[in-house]
């Protein structure tokens, strides 16, 4: 029974592990950045975003600045997605990655319920182990 439960932990482990880091491709990131600007997920756009600590400036804080922007871009992207029917899906159309493996460029289409498409392209970096949307 105890050998049973053992390997049982093991299998749940395995499976929570596996389904954490499957968010760890660039790409999904991407599309996971995307979907919560048209969704106006504020929150999750911050938290896919890098903010380096060296870009910070004295007496501004950056991720209220950060913040700020996005609630303009969100209102406009929301604006688009209700104007097309709302947000089908998104498709990544090619990843490159930097040398250095720690970058990479992520291109997708937007496909809006009417049949209207955008494009995007994003810059990425990974740090920690984490891609993260790269503004800098």
């Amino acid at each position: 029974m105890k050998l049973a439960l053992k390997y049982l932990s093991i299998f749940l482990l395995a499976i929570i592990v596996t389904a954490c880091s499957s968010d760890n491709k660039p790409e999904l990131v991407a599309q996971e950045f995307v979907k919560a600007g048209y969704d106006g997920d504020l929150d999750k756009l911050l938290k896919l975003l890098y903010i380096d600590e060296k870009q910070k400036f004295d007496e501004i804080d950056t991720k209220e600045l950060m913040k700020s922007k996005f609630k303009e871009v969100i209102k406009e992207a929301q604006a688009i997605s209700k104007l097309h029917g709302g947000l089908d899906k998104i498709e990544n159309s090619s990843v490159n990655y930097k040398s250095n493996k720690t970058e990479a460029d992520v291109e997708s289409v937007i496909l809006f319920k009417d049949g209207f498409k955008a494009d995007s392209k994003l810059s990425l970096i990974k740090i920690n182990d984490d891609w993260l949307i790269n503004f800098y």
